[in-house]
């Protein structure tokens, strides 16, 4: 009989070889995971000092070493049995688990699939070490005393030698080495306070020291350039929020760029990535990725950590809230945290933008109030291509002080090409604004304003729109009827697997309903929170900002140069269109002194 041998059943208890195997290829997927799992271990252990040494991206060698609290004899051996752990002893633990580790399974998964040796001295009343091998795989436990500092020493080699189904996965060295780093990366970000090391064939590859708080170490880990570029968010209340949101400038069009921490923990959460997304969406163009670090703190009932074996995901009590928390501070940060007064007429502050971006620099150098080349009364000279001989034609006569206000300090001095506006600033700087992209943002935000202050318009349709969904798409809308309706968005089921449209808000009533309830439908499943609405609106606001009256090309007069420039220094940060491009770039003083090679 096909699966079944006569006189035995088809249902057999796996050998403990076999169930261990599989348990392990849950935990230990790369030589990362094994550096993950015992750096995670060292912090739940209190190290203050840990180093990770490699070889061969970690699939010849692993060793990771801590100056943590140890272990004693007997507790070495119990850390090799499966779900053994010092961090879990009631069933109500599981509802408050405030340590890395908790499963009991991180240890023995390792031990199965290497070559493994732990070596562990208590901190406390040990004269002596004990340290257990493992090798190869699969063989008896070797149990020795040796002399050790106090701390914990484990190592691995030859990963997933004796299982070649497993190893023939890993990727080469260079891979391999980019995944522990980022790894790594992620748990030094999380604790500052500690000193981290990473070695791979005897060459550092990362040292950082135990530093005073979260600033010094992105700085040790991404270089003070890219942190001075990086603004700040901090919350209080039920659920604290804290960290940093990335100039859009810092954006990439691939790759992963957030570093996202619960209580403590790195995860990779989707909710948390949709609404970081959120936040960007009028200030990066479609597909580019954020740089965000982001600290959540909540209660530990509220979220559960205890999803995947890894501990890498999470599930919060109350979704909508969360993803409304994180979307607001970053929208409030890149709103306020980055304008053009600041940029101009920086003020004292932590954070202030390096002066190597193409946008938004703070001024580096001092100088005479509009000195050097560029204080021309009559015109503006600026190396242009020597085949143009209609250059001139390019740039309008420079405003004398009396032909209009000068905003926050800075003068507009011309018009480049009928499309980018010269202004000097008081330190001797420069700065070009595209007047079209800066109009655009402007009457964005002023349409925002308005809609914003008004009660949302609702207008009934003529003809109420019948949406085919699935059962739980229909269960997702239905669950959140009132909440829609606040929104302008009217609603009733319409049998098992569709709904039907009512009303849409007044700005939104030519959308096409089908594909903004089915969006709605979609956000509303995964993150119980919508904002396909603010989306249209967004977008539709977008695109009429788009038509105002300010092109690229056209001739603007001095009062409608300085008005533009006026209403860029107030309000919000205006310096993205909504599309994501940014609407000025400045020039410092000791940038344009190095275009001539003066002395800074």
């Amino acid at each position: 009989m096909i699966g079944q041998i006569r006189g035995m059943s088809r249902i057999q208890i796996l050998s403990p070889e076999i169930a261990n195997l599989i348990a392990a290829g849950e935990v230990v997927e790369r030589p990362a995971s094994v550096v993950k799992e015992l750096v995670e271990n060292a912090l739940d252990a209190e190290a203050h000092d840990i180093l990770v040494e490699l070889e061969e991206g970690g699939k010849g060698r692993i060793v990771v070493r801590d100056d943590g609290v140890g272990m004693t004899r007997e507790e070495v051996l119990l850390s090799l049995e499966r779900h053994a752990t010092s961090k879990v002893r009631y069933r109500e633990d599981l509802e408050r688990i405030a340590t890395f580790g908790f499963r009991g399974e991180a240890l023995p998964s390792i031990a199965v699939a290497g070559h493994f040796s732990l070596t562990s001295r208590a901190r406390h009343g040990a004269d002596a070490a004990v340290r257990v091998s493992i090798s190869p795989p699969g063989t008896p436990t070797v149990v020795t005393e040796v002399g050790a500092p106090a701390g914990t020493c484990v190592e691995v080699r030859q990963l997933f030698a004796d299982l070649p189904a497993r190893r023939k996965f890993l990727k080469a060295t260079r891979t391999e080495l980019a995944h522990i780093h980022e790894t790594l990366t992620r748990l030094a970000l999380g604790a500052p306070e500690r000193r981290f090391r990473l070695v791979h064939g005897g060459r550092t590859l990362m040292a950082c020291h135990a530093t005073t708080g979260l600033s010094e170490r992105i700085a040790e880990l991404f270089g003070a350039t890219q942190r001075d570029q990086l603004l700040p968010l901090e919350t209080e209340g039920p659920v604290r929020l804290r960290g940093y949101c990335g100039h859009p400038s810092l954006a990439r069009s691939s790759g992963q760029h957030g570093y996202l921490f619960v209580n403590g923990r790195a995860v990779r959460d989707r909710l948390l990535q949709h609404a970081i997304n959120e936040g960007y969406r009028t200030y990066l163009p479609r597909g580019a990725q954020p740089f965000v670090i982001l600290f959540l703190a909540l209660a530990a009932d509220e979220v559960d950590v205890n999803v995947h074996p890894t501990k890498s995901e999470v599930r919060f009590l109350h979704a909508g809230a969360i993803h409304d928390l994180v979307r607001t501070a970053i929208q409030k940060a890149l709103g306020t945290g980055n304008t053009l007064r600041h940029a101009i007429t920086p003020e004292p502050r932590d954070f202030s933008l390096s002066r190597e971006i193409p946008l938004a620099q703070e001024s580096q150098g001092g100088g005479d109030p509009l000195g050097g080349p560029l204080a021309l009364r009559e015109s503006v000279v600026l190396p242009l291509p020597v085949s143009d001989a209609g250059w001139q034609q390019h740039l309008l006569p420079a405003m004398g002080p009396d032909d209009a206000p000068h905003p926050a300090g800075l003068r507009p001095i011309g018009q480049l090409a009928a499309t980018y506006l010269l202004c000097a600033t008081e330190e001797g700087g420069l700065l070009v604004i595209d007047q079209h992209a800066a109009d655009e943002r402007i009457g964005f935000e002023t349409l925002k304003a308005a809609y914003a202050v008004q009660n949302i318009a609702t207008q009934y349709l003529l003809d109420p729109v019948i949406v085919d969904l699935s059962p739980l798409d229909v269960a997702a809308i239905v669950e959140h009827q009132e909440i829609l309706a606040r929104v302008g968005v009217q609603v009733e089921p319409f049998g098992e697997g569709s709904v039907v449209v009512k009303a849409l808000p007044a700005l939104l009533a030519q959308a096409d309903g089908r594909r903004l309830l089915s969006a709605i439908a979609a956000q509303l499943r995964e993150w119980g929170r919508s904002n396909a609405v603010e989306g249209e609106v967004d977008h539709l606001f977008a695109t009429m900002a788009c038509h105002r009256q300010i092109r690229a090309g056209e001739h603007l007069r001095p009062a409608q140069i300085a008005g533009l420039v006026g209403q860029l220094t107030r309000g919000v940060s205006k310096d993205r269109c909504p599309h994501g491009r940014p609407t000025w770039t400045y020039f410092s003083p000791d940038v344009i002194k190095g275009w001539f090679h003066r002395p800074t």
